[in-house]
């Protein structure tokens, strides 16, 4: 019964990804009906354990394949001439072949460039590999993605791979391997948000940076970075009491999503005094109101340019 369950769940999801290649299905359908049979043959897959502790490096792969119309999506350290797999999710199919194309795909990809190399091919469709190289800790690093599809964009690749790179950058802070959980808080429960609110872009996200934060701070151990970031975290929770969701990119980057407001208008300066143990630290702040076409990469990639943007920092030591 299980089993004939899941096929016709499957056949169904099928038929939704033929539908939309095919234009009969609009976009948003298509996306819709996606997501509920895929939420099914999760449900009903034997063996499935909610609990079950998850990949996250995985898991924004995964999300890749989704938002790009990708089959495959993976993950390398190419340490010349051996090739390392790091993290991988699709097709396993194809997922076995795209090592054979590495190599072509690293010297032709070089700064910054994506490759194009053709893996499979049949009269009606072409697997393509795209693939993304660079460096992380001195290593270099290969982004890989197969598809058949008029709808994949290499511009989406390329903000995974910045994602990774960011997100590897600060997790080298709290652990030195990338087989880190990427803040087990943090990033999956943005995507899981976005996924959740996907019907309802009534939304708002608050950004708060703290510039300063790290040379005030790291030199004096973990135990007192942990506290400082829950320290503010709760501060934030107490003051923005609408918040729906509460997250730390890392120790300096704070993200709160909530609902549309007039409390909370895009260039519209939101004041809050963080004082740790008689240290007021310094902070800036950017509001940035979610769209219908907002992705997850999107919204991350507003959040690292205003990171890095010569923004005017409030509450410095002493200041009104």
């Amino acid at each position: 019964m299980e089993k004939t369950r899941n096929s016709d769940n499957l056949s169904a999801l099928r038929d939704v990804i033929k539908g939309f290649l095919e234009g009969s299905l609009q976009r948003n359908d298509a996306e819709d009906q996606y997501r509920f049979f895929h939420a099914l043959l999760h449900e009903h897959t034997p063996g499935f354990a909610a609990s079950k502790e998850p990949d996250y490096l995985k898991s924004l792969l995964n999300y890749h394949n989704r938002a790009n119309f990708s089959k495959a999506t993976a993950l390398y350290r190419y340490d010349h001439p051996s090739l390392h797999p790091v993290s991988a999710a699709g097709d396993k199919k194809i997922l076995d072949l795209v090592p054979d194309f590495i190599p072509d795909a690293v010297k032709t990809g070089e700064n910054g460039k994506t490759a194009h190399t053709v893996i499979s091919k049949n009269e009606n469709l072409e697997y393509q590999l795209h693939a993304l190289s660079f460096t992380m800790d001195d290593r270099k690093t290969i982004l890989a993605a197969v598809s058949s599809s008029l709808y994949y964009t290499d511009e989406k690749l390329s903000l995974l791979s910045q994602l990774l790179q960011r997100l590897y950058l600060r997790a080298s802070l709290w652990c030195s391997s990338i087989f880190i959980d990427l803040q087990h808080e943090t990033s999956m429960a943005l995507v899981r948000y976005f996924d959740e609110q996907k019907a309802n872009r009534d939304k708002t996200g608050i950004i708060f940076v703290f510039p300063y934060i790290n040379s005030i701070f790291c030199h004096l151990g973990l135990r007192t970075v942990k506290d400082v970031a829950h320290f503010i975290k709760a501060r934030l929770k107490e003051t923005i009491p609408e918040a729906e969701l509460i997250v730390s990119l890392d120790f300096k980057t704070y993200v709160c999503m909530v609902p549309v407001s007039g409390r909370f208008r895009e260039g519209t300066p939101f004041k809050i005094d963080f004082i740790y143990d008689s240290i007021t630290l310094p902070y800036k702040n950017k509001i940035i109101p979610l769209k219908d076409n907002t992705l997850v990469y999107h919204f991350l990639d507003s959040i690292y340019s205003f990171e890095s943007a010569g923004e005017n920092t409030r509450n410095y030591p002493g200041q009104n």
